[in-house]
Parts: C-alpha cells; structure tokens; sequence
C-alpha cells in the first residue's frame, strides 16, 4: 500500500481526471511508419475540443504530431502508442509492440448498451464495465465479448469495431453511434474493402445475422485484424476466408495502404 502525500496528491488533482473527462487516441508504429497518424490526432482533437473547447486543441495538432514524431524517433523497435489529454494537458505514452493472437473465441456480454449524449468520435478511458465482462469471459476461456443494444443489435466489441461476412456474401458493420466508436482503423478498413471492390456497407446487425455469418472480424488499431474463431460454440474456419484475402491487401494493423 502507497499513501499519497498531500504533495504528491497535487498532481493527481483535476476535476476532469476525477470525473473521467479524459480523452485518448491509441496507435501503432509498425516498421517505423506511424500507422494512421493524422486520422488519430483528427479524431483526439475532436475529442478534446469536444471536452476542453477552451483550450483550442485542435490547433495544436502539427506541433503534437512534431512532438510525436521527434520525442519517439530514436526509439528502436514497433511500438504502441497512447497520446491522453485532460484539460490543457496532454501526455504520451508508448511500449514495444506486442502482438497478440490473431484467432479469437468471443461471447457474449451481460451488459446491454444504451444510447447516450457522447459523440461517436469521443474515446474515453472509462473501461471498468467492459473489464469486468472481459475478465468473467476469459475464465469461460472466451477472449473478448460482444456488446448488444436493448434491442438486440450489435454494437461493438470490448475494445474494438466489428464486421460480420453474412450468408449472402456481404461484410456489414453496425453503423458509428454513442454506442459505436468512429474506429480509424474500421474507416480506413471499410475504404480499402470499397477501394478493391468488396461488398460492404454499414447496417444494423441483429442477433439473428450473427448466427448465420460467415465470419466474424475484430478491428482495432493495437490489435489490429482479428478473425473469430467461435462464437458461442459456433465454429468459423479461416482457410481461404475473404478476412485472409482483405489482411493481404490491407495489412494487419493498415500498414500495406
């Protein structure tokens, strides 16, 4: 146990840390290109300008983006990267990249989504529903959770954006909400997936499509493209799945755009 002194207490002191009105964008360096910076600096000023509209964040963006660029240039290795801001601060974060698996097993969550007054674009760092679901599947041996609404439709998964390939050969994602991050990594997929002339577009998903898709796909910026493996005992094989032919195509993490 640490007791704070009232010293070091000041530093932890901030009305918006207290109340959660925090703003964050995540990101990888792969290859030592920074994947989607600018889309990701966009969306956290946004954010931020959302939050903080006094301090006039998102006219600081290329002296962030120089800052970025220069503070982590003589890092060796990939990395994965946190830029926060609260108030008029902002602080980065960064680690050796690690990748994680790129076959999943999901369920679903026990918390149902509901729709709120924060922007599709607004990141925040309250994570403490969705780790208490993660935790409660991962000792049924699940790796992530899918969130539904009250009316049954999809939403998105713990921490990234979901595609689903449904019985006819379309790939659907549930369209960007309060409940729906506007994902870099998702916008940026669905423009390649239209660029090479995959079918695809935004829609309601409902329990019903789920259980007859073809395939299940996690999109995140750190984690890049997952494809599942099972839903709730259903199996899906990856061997010559469309997910392989777009990941050749796309990259991971969006590094081959």
């Amino acid at each position: 146990m640490k007791i704070l002194s009232q010293e070091i207490a000041q530093h932890y002191i901030s009305q918006s840390l207290n109340r959660g009105h925090v703003v964050f964008t995540s990101f990888v360096r792969i290859n030592g290109r920074f994947i989607f910076l600018e889309d990701h600096l966009n969306r956290l000023l946004e954010g931020a300008n959302f939050l903080f509209s006094n301090e006039k964040w998102p006219t600081h963006k290329e002296e962030i983006k120089q800052y970025i660029q220069k503070h982590l240039a003589l890092v060796q290795g990939d990395l994965s990267i946190r830029v926060t801001i609260f108030d008029d601060l902002l602080y980065l974060q960064y680690r050796g990249h690690l990748t994680s698996s790129e076959w999943i097993k999901v369920t679903n969550a026990n918390k149902m989504k509901t729709p709120g007054l924060n922007p599709d674009f607004l990141k925040t760092s309250n994570y403490l529903d969705t780790d208490l679901e993660l935790k409660q599947a991962q000792q049924n041996g699940y790796d992530d959770v899918l969130f539904f609404s009250f009316q049954q439709d999809l939403t998105e998964a713990s921490t990234s954006n979901i595609l689903i390939l449904d019985h006819s050969g379309q790939l659907l994602t549930p369209p960007t909400s309060s409940m729906v991050l506007n994902g870099v990594t998702r916008n940026q997929l669905l423009r390649k997936c239209t660029e090479i002339g995959a079918n695809i577009k935004e829609s309601i998903i409902t329990t019903k499509d789920l259980s007859v898709a073809k395939e299940i796909w996690f999109i995140n910026a750190i984690k890049g493209m997952r494809f599942v493996i099972e839903y709730n005992e259903k199996k899906f094989e990856s061997n010559n799945s469309l997910f392989q032919m777009i990941k050749s195509k796309f990259g991971r993490y969006g590094e081959l755009v």
